[in-house]
């Protein structure tokens, strides 16, 4: 407060040059280094979580308390992790919570192996945040591109409203991402609309997990610029038609008293009428695994 930038900081490249221009350039470097260390040990944090999980889930000794002979699965896996982190950026829309300038840098810099996915009209912003050209993908909707073993198709998505246009395509989107038998959606951030039920009613049953956002709509928060999402029960009412073996919620409570939702509300709505669909409400830096073999979890809503 007291600045008149006070409220309107997008991204934390942003606050660095905020804290430059009116503190001092020390300032804003100490920031952008304190961030830049912070990025590196979450990155830390969260592949010696998948290393433990992948140890519970296969008996293999894990544990930083024995030595690399007696735990070389464990340590093997901790540094193919590190290594591969980051190997698919996937961006939904341009927006700064979606495609922050500042983090596509450090990720680009971190993980040189790393490809951006992005919808067409990205890409400038994409390149001006660091991000080499060569290092960008920006198929269309419907169109399926590779990328390792992985098979990646963006899908329509309506941030309030579709935003299409003939040279960039759909402005927002979402990604189916396969591997093997395993489907994955995610869909970015949206609401229900025709185009994007017809493209997913061909994979009832067939997803291994949805990734869902939550937060709702209303008037107040458009008048404010906030674009909104699926309700809860929207999502729900999604979720129960495509049958998926897993469907986490997402986007309930990034900004504070904002544009937030109570998790709890989808998870009632589901049990109540879909007790046979699971769901998992995630804590943050928790580790998920997601079996790519899909198994039944009960017949999908007409």
């Amino acid at each position: 407060t007291g600045t008149p930038l006070a409220g309107h900081f997008r991204n934390a490249a942003e606050v660095a040059h905020g804290l430059a221009h009116y503190v001092g350039g020390i300032a804003g470097s100490l920031y952008a280094v304190i961030l830049l260390n912070a990025s590196i040990i979450g990155a830390a944090s969260v592949t010696l979580a998948t290393s433990y999980a992948f140890g519970d889930a296969f008996g293999a000794r894990h544990s930083l308390h024995r030595g690399i002979w007696e735990a070389p699965g464990f340590y093997a896996s901790f540094a193919g992790l590190v290594a591969v982190a980051a190997a698919i950026v996937l961006i939904p829309h341009e927006h700064s919570d979606h495609l922050d300038p500042a983090s596509c840098a450090g990720i680009a810099t971190a993980s040189p192996q790393a490809i951006f996915v992005a919808p067409p009209v990205c890409g400038p912003r994409l390149q001006s945040a660091g991000v080499p050209a060569e290092r960008i993908r920006q198929p269309r909707t419907g169109e399926e591109i590779s990328i390792g073993p992985w098979r990646i198709t963006p899908v329509p998505a309506a941030h309030e409203e579709v935003d299409y246009d003939p040279e960039n395509g759909h402005h927002f989107t979402g990604y189916l991402a396969a591997i093997g038998e395993g489907v994955l959606y995610h869909a970015g951030d949206t609401v229900a609309c025709d185009e994007l039920v017809a493209t997913l009613l061909p994979l009832v049953q067939r997803l291994s997990l949805a990734m869902l956002p939550i937060n709702g709509r209303d008037y107040f928060r458009r008048k404010r610029n906030v674009l909104g999402n699926f309700t809860f029960r929207e999502a729900a009412e999604l979720a129960m038609r495509l049958g998926p073996a897993l469907t986490v919620p997402l986007h309930y409570d990034l900004f504070y008293r904002r544009n937030d939702e109570q998790p709890g509300n989808f998870v009632d709505y589901v049990y109540e009428r879909a007790p046979y669909l699971p769901v998992a409400v995630m804590a943050p830096g928790q580790c998920l695994i997601v079996p790519l073999s899909r198994p039944a979890c009960g017949p999908a809503v007409g």
